[in-house]
């Protein structure tokens, strides 16, 4: 039966039409249900643009339908909606306390954390669908969940005309609710998007408990269900978590073999006591006092041996995801693998990644993390050793530089060296997870293990002298069997940057301690031996004689000489050619005979390494330029390593931002920005070196760059940065990341790249771009404004007259998808919003404004800061108009002034870019004055910094018509 005879039906059923027709096109906005005592906490904490959006907006009729349309399916669960409405509100107050933004800033609305789903669910009678919501926004992506919500209304509503048509006796709201329109896509996807950014805060606000249930749900292999007809699969799920979580609230212990008790369990932040049973059994207590005594929940586990199958996985038939074609099936896995993690976290993986590069067992890398260790411990302790020098000089800025890929290394791996650490499981699991996903986050074989410092070559080249290279090779041959007759030797040279030193003969030493006589004069006895074990020498003239413990012999060259063509790889010793077996014959090298098989030596191993850190054998110098010099910028491990260290430089300022975690599963140097970064070596040094002082005219990376990196972390959204160089602010999920430029006094200068995340989202789905209007508006002179123009002078004091001054942000009908790789699916997650920011006083518009634009303009400059000596505040004698209205800066003066918004920010910014706008060009009235905009600190020195110099001052090249102090 169609929905139009369901209508019809619903009409005739009525005496009144008119009262039926009402009815059936009922308006949901009318409806405001009671909301539960438990929710009332969480009504409080919301702003007041999400409340009313809540309330009486298009969120609270998406609730209210959904609502009527499912009213029934599920049985009634006192318990939990009681303790979700506790620890929903909790959360809520709790972010509330850390997303505290000026009122009067762009973003206040804004900010906070979004539970408009919950509120509106709350006022509608259907926080059972809003539990829903959150169960498949975590596990389903927002296209996928969009798909599922548009399915189940759908055939809700068929189902509903099937039941009516047999006679079933239905509540005449769900009947109203199946007869009407059907929810629009955007309006589910703006639901979903709702729930999604919920579940992203309350994850943050409950980190701790949280991880340690995703680690739990890691170690199982369960299904939702094996339905894949979307209805009644996600259905019975729904109805099975909220029996099941009703229980256990309640203090009734359950058991359960299947997926959706510990996918609510995710979703709804609720936290039983766990019985595990089967491979890993274990007991795990939250002691969470919102589940009553008795409450816990005992779960089969049916490990999987495949690491890539773990967790809670759901597959469905999805018939609304493209506009053409059969239903697709689609696969979810809830695991620790769909999480986010801090950057710190995100780098602990990738620091797995690299090691995966060089094929490190699971067992190995403890060894491999030490050597960063190692390496870093032995640079701190050589730049503390002498200040004075250039060398320790370089290494202390190398120290210096906490974005330098080598230091973000040598952090994750004492990280994950510290035994003690609250972290240390989640940080082993990390580094193992990166280490299994190596091939595809770094698609390359690593050619140059260890960034090359187990060469052989590299390694003797890097070691401090002679003396730490003979140990080192002693070190080498001593694992090696060797006759007495057939001795390894060691050659080397004094000065081996010395042009062809190696045509000399050099020195030699032996490898192991060799039979010795002992002098003739010595007595001996029956029990003392002719002879004695030690080391020999055998040395040049003029040269060193004293080595301690070994025999030394000068200018031998009957023992040793030199082949007759000065080969750098033999030697004659005793009249027998050795050839060189291990090392490097132009500095220093084991030689052995050349008519012997070759004997056995060993490749140096981190261990060996780690031993010559830990002794200081290493010149530091030598290590940090072989990192600067001599690594391939064309390979997938350094262009890694390079985009590491620029997002950490991104992410420097963003303490409490997440990436995905999911990123690990594709190659980051072939993401959009990490490609423009290494086409672009003006900008960043290929070595990762990133803007040292002495290439000071090297820009720093661009707001779009930094932006497509962001959008990339947090999404895994690749988009082409320069698609994104008009862009302000990026919103995503529960994230608002801004400009900083937007969040400071224009006086400050923050770096193009500087982003600031603050918890709050715009109620967009997806990922949203907020872009300027091309050219704002602002209201016009009031012709009758004469009566509040000011005449004061200028004494030079510093005060604030814009205090009801505040800046407002809204958006306009242009949404535009962005289309890139979006393939045929119905839902664009990236979109461009048309974003006005607009400056009110006392609530009155002003005008839109283009900030960042403004703070671009040629003819904006910063007053510098010197200390004078002056007592402050400093009065001025000179000539200036006091402007302390906006009228004064819309319509203004022909003659120099300066605006009275000292210590306001928001006033300063704000007129800044009206100053901008309303300025005339500098080559019309105002010319003669440059028509300059001068931003002062909030402390001047005015007999230091006269406007009005003489001519031949020069700060007279300073003139400027426009001051904001």
């Amino acid at each position: 039966m169609a929905i139009s005879r369901l209508q019809a039906s619903l009409a005739a059923a009525t005496n009144d039409v008119t009262v039926a027709a009402a009815n059936i096109n009922f308006d949901f906005t009318l409806v405001k249900c009671e909301v539960p005592k438990e929710f009332e906490d969480l009504g409080k904490a919301l702003s007041t643009k999400r409340r009313e959006q809540a309330e009486t907006g298009s969120l609270h009729i998406t609730a209210r339908r959904l609502g009527a349309l499912f009213e029934g399916v599920c049985p009634p669960t006192p318990n939990l909606i009681r303790a979700y409405g506790i620890r929903a509100s909790e959360i809520a107050e709790t972010a509330k306390k850390t997303s505290l933004e000026p009122a009067n800033s762009i973003f206040a609305a804004h900010t906070g954390a979004d539970a408009t789903s919950i509120w509106a669910a709350a006022t509608s009678s259907a926080l059972h669908v809003q539990l829903l919501a959150c169960m498949l926004a975590r596990i389903w992506t927002a296209a996928e969940a969009t798909s599922i919500w548009f399915e189940l209304v759908k055939e809700r509503r068929k189902n509903i005309v099937v039941r009516y048509d047999e006679g079933e006796a239905l509540r005449f709201s769900t009947l109203t609710a199946a007869a009407q329109t059907e929810i629009s896509r955007s309006s589910l996807a703006d639901w979903d998007s709702s729930a999604r950014s919920w579940l992203r805060t309350a994850d943050r606000m409950k980190t701790k408990e949280q991880q340690q249930l995703m680690l739990i749900i890691a170690n199982v292999n369960i299904p939702i269900n094996k339905d894949m007809t979307v209805l009644s699969s996600v259905t019975a799920a729904w109805k099975s978590a909220l029996e099941t979580m009703e229980n256990i609230v309640g203090g009734m212990p359950q058991a359960v073999n299947s997926g959706p008790a510990l996918l609510a369990l995710s979703s709804w932040h609720l936290y039983p006591d766990l019985l595990m049973v089967g491979h890993d059994s274990g007991e795990v207590r939250f002691r969470d006092p919102l589940v009553s005594p008795g409450g816990m929940l005992t779960v089969g586990l049916a490990r999987s041996t495949d690491e890539d199958t773990r967790g809670v996985y759901w597959s469905l038939s999805l018939a609304h995801m493209n506009f053409y074609g059969h239903p697709i099936s689609t696969n979810a896995r809830l695991s620790h693998e769909s999480a986010k993690v801090s950057f710190p976290h995100f780098v602990q993986a990738v620091f797995g990644s690299l090691l995966g590069k060089w094929i490190i067992p699971g067992s190995e890398i403890d060894p491999a993390a030490r050597f960063f260790a190692s390496f870093q411990a032995a640079v701190e302790r050589f730049a503390e050793s002498d200040p004075r020098s250039e060398q320790t000089q370089n290494a202390m800025s190398f120290l210096r530089d906490s974005t330098h890929w080598w230091n973000i290394m040598a952090q994750a791996a004492r990280a994950y060296l510290e035994r003690n650490s609250e972290e240390k499981d989640t940080i082993q699991k990390l580094t193992r997870l990166g280490l299994k996903r190596s091939s595809a986050f770094i698609p390359e074989t690593g050619r140059h293990p260890f960034f090359g410092f187990l060469d052989r070559n590299v390694i003797l080249d890097c070691l401090k002298g002679n003396e730490e290279r003979i140990s080192f090779l002693r070190f080498i041959a001593s694992g090696t069997q060797m006759d007495p007759n057939q001795p390894l030797i060691i050659r080397y040279f004094d000065d081996p940057q010395q042009e062809r030193a190696y045509e000399r003969i050099g020195h030699f030493a032996t490898t192991k301690p060799l039979p010795i006589p002992l002098p003739q004069k010595r007595k001996r006895t029956s029990d003392i031996s002719d002879s004695f074990s030690g080391h020999h020498r055998w040395l040049e003239f003029g040269q060193k004689t004293q080595y301690p413990g070994e025999t030394i012999s000068l200018g031998d060259s009957v023992t040793f000489r030199s082949s007759h063509d000065y080969s750098v790889k033999s030697f004659y010793f005793q009249g027998h050619q050795y050839a060189a077996a291990w090392g490097n014959p132009k500095t220093a090298a084991i030689f052995q005979k050349s008519s012997l098989p070759a004997q056995f030596l060993r490749e140096a191993t981190l261990e060996d390494l780690i031993r010559c850190l830990n002794k200081d054998m290493f010149s530091i110098d030598h290590l940090l330029s072989h990192l600067k010099h001599n690594l391939d910028p064309l390979s997938q491990v350094t262009k890694t390593m390079v985009a590491i260290s620029v997002a950490a430089k991104f992410y420097k300022v963003l303490p409490n931002a997440t990436v995905s975690i999911a990123n690990l599963a594709k190659p980051l140097s072939t993401s959009a920005w990490a490609e423009t970064i290494s086409s672009r070596p003006h900008v960043v040094d290929m070595n990762g070196l990133l803007y040292p002082a002495a290439k000071a005219q090297h820009s720093p990376p661009s707001r779009h760059i930094a932006l497509s990196c962001i959008a990339y972390m947090e999404s895994g959204y690749n988009i082409d940065p320069n698609l994104l160089t008009n862009v302000l602010a990026l919103a995503y999920e529960d994230s608002i990341y801004i400009a900083m430029q937007l969040t400071c006094d224009p006086w400050e200068e923050p770096e193009p790249y500087e982003f600031k995340r603050i918890l709050g989202n715009i109620g967009r789905p997806g990922l949203t771009l907020l872009v300027p209007p091309q050219n704002p508006i602002q209201r016009p002179s009031d012709p009758g404004s004469w009566k509040v123009i000011g005449d004061k002078t200028f004494d030079g004091h510093p005060e604030d007259r814009f205090k009801k001054t505040s800046l407002h942000l809204s958006f306009t009908e242009y949404y535009v998808p962005l289309y890139q790789n979006t393939g045929h699916g119905q839902d664009s997650q990236i979109h461009f919003l048309e974003s006005v920011i607009s400056v009110h006083d006392s609530g009155a518009w002003i005008g839109d404004v283009n900030i960042l634009q403004a703070l671009q303009d040629s003819r904006v400059h910063r007053m510098g800061v010197f200390s004078c000596g002056h007592k402050s505040p400093t009065t001025y004698g000179g000539k200036m108009v006091s402007v302390e209205s906006w009228e004064d800066i819309l319509d203004p003066a022909e003659e120099r002034f300066v605006i009275r918004a000292n210590g306001n920010w928001v006033a300063r910014l704000a007129a800044t870019a009206i100053l901008t706008q309303s300025l005339p060009d500098p080559s019309s009235r105002l010319g003669a004055l440059g028509g300059d905009i001068v931003i002062c600190p909030n402390s001047v020195c005015w007999m230091c910094n006269d406007p009005n110099p003489p001519t031949t001052s020069p700060i007279a090249r300073g003139l400027s018509s426009a001051f904001i102090y």
